[in-house]
């Protein structure tokens, strides 16, 4: 790996971040964070992002929290008490009734009254709001945190992700395709709501239903032509070869999760190297296509076992706040 690799004379003042060598294959590596305005939203950054790692341990994921800093503590408040506290709140409401009550608001021309409650941890005074996830959301492994904002908002992600992908591409693009080597672009997303679906919905076109009358009726499920990548004979998109995507990472987390691998099929440099990350491409004639991870993280990062990585995560995680970063400018 070479760190902001030297390019040819007449592109001095561009900086690349990194060129990626194995055997004969290699790629260019841009990174990015999307979502960055997201945070940090107190004055103890350390202690926030340990309350955001706590949450995000919650069972529960019939709901997205949407979360409000009122007070900030000094203390770090234990696992135990916030997940307890917060699983207990949202096992007590029913994700289906709640969707009703907002489709009944709506109808009225209304806004629905959302499950809402206030927290106390050692001197932290959160306020968390519970929007219901659909059926098909409600999976174990799915976010739970929502938006980390003094005022909760939703964002369309699939938007930012298209649009962050874009300009790298428009600043570093023509030259790689030149080089004739492959760009990736390497998005850590750290906004609340952001995760793989809307990768896939940014990079190969946003899904929709369309109906075919006859009979009987055919109703199929098709992606609509508003993807950063499109099929030839466009060339839109061609120069970047992959996005690298991941959430929420930390230094105390880096483990926990690999990234995922979306590969451009019409890309002007294909990737021909990818392993070990899962990844996702598509078909011509639309079809998603997924394979898995071929590796681990303690395999990638030669970790002896797991034990270790919680080890070494509380750790990092309980460092005092003097080595970390102030606030401000």
């Amino acid at each position: 790996m070479t760190v902001e690799p030297p390019l040819p004379d007449g592109e001095k003042k561009k900086k690349i971040d990194f060129l990626v060598t194995r055997d004969n294959a290699s790629m260019y590596v841009e990174c990015t964070v999307d979502g960055a305005e997201d945070g940090p939203f107190t004055g103890n950054p350390a202690i926030e992002a340990w309350i955001y790692d706590c949450i995000e341990k919650i069972q529960n994921r019939n709901f997205r929290v949407l979360l409000e800093f009122e007070q900030e503590g000094t203390e770090y408040p234990s696992e135990n008490e916030i997940t307890t506290a917060l699983d207990e709140w949202l096992d007590s409401h029913d994700p289906d009734r709640v969707f009703e009550d907002i489709e009944s608001a709506r109808a009225g021309g209304e806004l629905a009254v959302l499950p809402k409650k206030r927290f106390c941890f050692r001197g932290w005074v959160v306020s968390c709001i519970a929007f219901p996830n659909a059926p098909d959301k409600r999976y174990a492994r799915g976010r739970l945190l929502g938006s980390r904002s003094s005022r909760p908002t939703w964002r369309n992600n699939v938007e930012r992700i298209h649009d962050t992908v874009k300009e790298k591409a428009k600043k570093y693009g023509n030259l790689v395709a030149s080089l004739n080597t492959p760009l990736v672009v390497a998005v850590l997303s750290v906004a609340g709501l952001a995760e793989q679906e809307d990768v896939t919905d940014a990079m190969f076109g946003r899904k929709e239903l369309r109906y075919y009358p006859g009979d009987p009726p055919t109703v199929e499920v098709v992606r609509q032509r508003n993807a950063y990548w499109r099929a030839p004979p466009s060339t839109r998109g061609n120069r970047v070869s992959g996005v690298l995507f991941s959430y929420g990472m930390r230094p105390w987390s880096v483990a926990s999760h690999l990234p995922s691998l979306w590969i451009s099929p019409w890309a002007l440099n294909p990737l021909t190297e990818h392993s070990p990350f899962s990844s996702i491409t598509v078909e011509d004639d639309g079809r998603i296509i997924e394979r898995n991870a071929t590796a681990g993280p303690p395999d990638v990062f030669a970790l002896p076992g797991q034990e270790h990585v919680q080890i070494v995560s509380s750790l990092v995680a309980a460092l005092p706040r003097a080595l970390v970063p102030a606030r401000g400018p």
